[in-house]
């Protein structure tokens, strides 16, 4: 296991798996109600993410991945916009503060990925969810 890049594939999905932790445990209902719920969620789920791309595996030298996107999309659809904002605010803020040459990319990475959850969550997710007989 002192191979780098499956140390950094198995940081990402394990706080990826702390993602699905906090969405078991905060009730979404709640979260729908209520402004302080939401920021919180935002506030953890800011931290995971700082975490995540603070963990990237490096496929070969300057070419680094990692699993933000994906927090962010899926954490938006399930959570909603205002922790999907917060996180992209505490994503964007650390991939400018780290510069380079992929910080336009990396930031509109995060902000599209933002989009694509809030799009999805506003046109889609009822939907699936009364077709799974959810809600």
């Amino acid at each position: 296991m002192d191979n780098p890049m499956i140390m950094g594939i198995l940081n990402n999905a394990i706080l990826l798996l702390g993602l699905g932790i906090i969405y078991s445990l905060i009730p979404v209902e709640d979260l729908e109600k209520k402004l302080l719920h939401k920021l919180i969620v935002g506030v953890l789920l800011s931290i995971i993410v700082v975490f995540v791309i603070l963990t990237p595996f490096e496929i070969t030298t300057g070419v680094v991945l990692d699993t933000r996107s994906i927090q962010i999309s899926v954490a938006t659809l399930f959570f909603g916009p205002i922790p999907g904002i917060l996180m992209v605010i505490s994503a964007s803020a650390l991939r400018i503060s780290q510069g380079g040459d992929g910080v336009l990319t990396g930031v509109l990475v995060i902000t599209s990925s933002w989009i694509i959850g809030y799009l999805f969550r506003r046109f889609r997710l009822k939907r699936l969810l009364i077709e799974k007989n959810i809600v």
